[in-house]
């Protein structure tokens, strides 16, 4: 059941300042990848109403099909009937003004007879979702990015995940992690990892991979590389790379990247001070690419 009309299709990365938006009330919506919710994407926590929720990052845009919420307002005063809505728009920025949007009853959570939204097709917005906004009163209070609380891989010194030298956060899709400092470079011989997107575009429906280099810069034209898919973490019939010396990579990893489609986005110096992670005793600090979704970025 559809309410409203608004699309543009942008994609959009920022690095912004993550702030925690306080209000007195909070929910979440979850994001599907297919109707009937399943294939979870994301669950947006900590949602306020009248703030427009930009879901722009190549994970999320343009991939919705289905979405549901809970422990939202759903009083308001913007409608005669004093119903809060939820209104998901095929633009960013929620525009009224571009492409398609439609409205559901904030209330839907609460009330049996009420449908989410379990197939955006059928109201002709399949896989166009780029923005969300919670409607209880007057005008908008800001709009904020998204951002999908990223994965880590993390390094051993020695076969069977024995050692571990390195912990990297809040890994990116795309993005080439060089770790050629002392400490790192050189000397892995097993690596897991959690968290990280399993779907992409780029091997169809094999799914995500990771690739660890022997090379700086993520070059499989300078060396060695092994590729390893990325539902190894969810799939217990996979293995991680427990021992790279069978894959003639031990002692030699310089760079890694997790591949879901096109072209690597940046490089990063895993290692570096001044770059996105700074090196502790252990592990690598949390970066600021990427934030856990109970804090958003202002734009």
């Amino acid at each position: 059941m559809a309410f409203g009309g608004s699309k543009s299709l942008s994609l959009a990365f920022a690095v912004v300042a993550t702030v925690t938006l306080l209000h007195a009330h909070a929910g979440y919506v979850e994001l599907f990848k297919d109707a009937d919710y399943q294939n979870k994407l994301e669950t947006v926590n900590g949602v306020k109403p009248m703030y427009c929720y930009n879901i722009v990052c190549d994970r999320l845009n343009d991939v919705v099909t289905s979405a549901r919420w809970g422990d939202l307002p759903e009083v308001g005063n913007m409608y005669k009937n004093k119903i809060a809505m939820i209104k998901f728009w095929e633009s960013r920025d929620c525009d009224k003004a571009v492409g398609k949007a439609r409205y559901w009853p904030v209330k839907t959570q609460s009330v049996a007879e009420l449908a989410f939204p379990s197939n955006f097709r059928l109201d002709s917005m399949d896989d166009a979702i780029s923005s969300f906004m919670v409607m209880t009163e007057g005008k908008s209070k800001g709009k904020a990015l998204v951002r999908v609380q990223a994965g880590y891989v993390e390094l051993f010194k020695d076969t069977d995940f024995q050692n571990k030298i390195a912990t990297v956060n809040d890994v990116i899709p795309m993005y080439c992690y060089n770790i050629v400092c002392g400490k790192l470079n050189d000397v892995v011989s097993s690596a897991r990892w959690g968290g990280l997107p399993e779907e992409g575009k780029m091997f169809g429906h094999a799914g995500a991979k990771i690739e660890f280099f022997a090379a700086w810069d993520c070059d499989e034209a300078a060396d060695k590389y092994g590729l390893w898919p990325v539902k190894t973490q969810s799939n217990d019939s996979l293995h991680f790379p427990s021992n790279f010396r069978l894959d003639d990579l031990d002692d030699a990893i310089s760079s890694f990247m997790v591949l879901t489609a096109g072209q690597s986005k940046l490089r990063i110096d895993a290692c570096a001070k001044s770059a996105t992670f700074a090196a502790t005793n252990e592990t690598l600090g949390v970066g600021s690419v990427a934030a856990g979704n109970e804090t958003v970025g202002l734009l």
